[in-house]
């Protein structure tokens, strides 16, 4: 923990604002002192008015990007030597090549675990005292997939980022393992069991997910129609609103006409539209339907982490799936929506 004294100073651009307040929460409580800015153009005036020791940002904001806001802060005669770590999802590998292009010094995947954040600002603090004095290289022209880069990154900045990528990636694949394995179990049903209870289908419930990961809502999705659900999968806040309220209204593209959702799994941080705000207008258009909100602040975090008014339950992210199996049971039969014989879409509509 830095002394209090020489407490560095942290800059956050983030557009999320629940995203903004946990993650000052985390440095806070760690010692350091924590500016925010709602976007990468404000970030860049603030670091502007008083260099900060350190920049984490969001890759994709309004206004400014966070690649956008690293290579203007590399560029600046000033603030070119503040080390800059990008929060991404990860989901296209041209998000690698901008990093580099970008100048940035770190990379983290969300949903992180704190311990995960807090060793990647170590790293950067650390790494730039090292190189502070470091002359920048000429550009290095690469091209990836049709698109050309320039990269001005040294090559200890690039390896650092290429490690710093690869461990992120790594702890991706172990928390998709972890939300596998309980459905491997789940399918290795032993055969002692009786022939009723391994034949009976499960009580099929029409679920909605809204995440801004296409890795992990993927994954989820798998899992959940491997448990007999039908499930529909959206972008972010903004298009689960949309599809929730189709699908009220009989006019979800896709959708079986008049049959709404059973339950909503939402992801709490989402650029520009977040869970909070997902589950506040989806309770405005159902007062009954079970929410599930997801948080991948880890579990250390799960516990100081109260849950909105409209909520239902908080789950770690990603869930396990005797949880979720558990919680969905739970919540359906206290509306009525896991009814043994319900209303539901012909087969040949299958699961989307």
């Amino acid at each position: 923990m830095p002394e209090a004294q020489k407490a560095p100073q942290v800059l956050i651009a983030e557009d999320s604002l629940t995203e903004a307040r946990h993650l000052q929460y985390i440095l806070e409580q760690q010692g350091y002192r924590v500016t925010a800015a709602i976007n990468g153009r404000a970030a860049l005036e603030c670091a502007r008015r008083e260099r900060p020791a350190l920049i984490i940002s969001a890759a994709v904001m309004p206004e400014m990007t966070g690649y956008e806001l690293c290579r203007a802060v590399k560029r600046d005669a000033d603030l070119g030597v503040v080390p800059v770590i990008l929060v991404t999802s990860l989901s296209d590998p041209h998000d690698v090549i901008r990093a580099l292009e970008c100048g940035a010094d770190q990379v983290i995947l969300k949903p992180y675990e704190t311990h995960q954040l807090l060793r990647r600002i170590q790293l950067a603090l650390a790494n730039d005292r090292l190189h502070r004095d470091s002359v920048p290289p000429p550009g290095l022209e690469i091209v990836f997939r049709g698109q050309l880069y320039c990269v001005t990154a040294d090559r200890s900045q690039i390896l650092t980022l290429l490690l710093s990528t690869y461990e992120a990636a790594i702890e991706r694949h172990d928390e998709l393992q972890r939300l596998k394995q309980p459905l491997g179990e789940h399918v290795r049903t032993p055969t002692a069991e009786p022939v009723a209870a391994r034949t009976a289908p499960p009580k099929s419930l029409r679920i909605l997910v809204v995440d801004d990961d296409p890795m992990l809502s993927q994954s989820l999705r798998n899992t959940l129609q491997a448990e007999g659900h039908l499930v529909r999968v959206t972008n972010g806040g903004r298009a689960g609103i949309d599809t929730f309220q189709a699908a009220q209204r009989g006019t979800e593209p896709g959708g079986p006409m008049g049959q709404p959702f059973d339950a909503v799994i939402t992801d709490l941080g989402m650029p520009q539209v977040d869970g909070r705000q997902v589950a506040r207008a989806i309770r405005a258009l159902d007062a009954k339907v079970p929410i599930i909100m997801l948080t991948g602040w880890g579990q250390n975090q799960l516990a100081d982490t109260t849950p909105p008014p409209e909520v239902n339950r908080l789950l770690n992210k990603p869930p396990r799936l005797s949880e979720l199996r558990a919680v969905l049971a739970e919540l359906t039969a206290a509306t009525g929506a896991a009814d043994p014989d319900p209303p539901r879409e012909s087969s040949h509509h299958g699961p989307r």
